[in-house]
Order: C-alpha cells, then structure tokens, then sequence
C-alpha cells in the first residue's frame, strides 16, 4: 500500500515533532507502538526518518524531497492524543 499525501504530511510532521524534541519520549513511543500496528507504511517512514534520515538531511528543517499536487493542512491534535489509548 502507498501512503496518501496526507499520510506524508503526518509522518512528517510527526517526524519534526519527534526530531525537535517537543513530543516526549514516552508518547514518541507510545505513537510508534500504535503506528506500528494501524498505519504500519507510516511506521516504517517515519522510523526510516528517524533512524536514516536524521544523518543524510542537509539541515534541521530538512524534509526528503517529494512532488506535491496540493497543499494540504493537517490537524496534529486529534492525530497525537486520538492516538493515545
């Protein structure tokens, strides 16, 4: 399956959340967990970013180029604490 261009968004901003250390470690894992389980493709993005990505960007900021079609605009809130059962 191929992530949609809201799924990358979300693993990107998921990603600088993580990477900039607003998200604590606790919920950071608590999210993995259950992104392993119900969106796994999200997963393994946003574990490749963490693990891979974090060494080849060319500054802090820096996001794998991609072509987008739209912008779209994605709600962090509900996606981070719906996530947290």
């Amino acid at each position: 399956m191929v992530l949609t261009d809201c799924e990358l968004i979300e693993a990107e901003c998921i990603f600088l959340l993580i990477d900039n250390g607003i998200l604590s470690k606790e919920k950071c894992n608590e999210f993995m967990n259950t992104l392993y389980y119900l969106k796994h493709e999200m997963y393994a993005l946003l574990n490749w970013m963490l693990t891979r990505w974090v060494f080849l960007r060319k500054h802090k900021y820096h996001l794998p180029k991609r072509i987008r079609h739209s912008k779209q605009y994605v709600n962090l809130t509900n996606l981070i604490h719906g996530n947290s059962t």
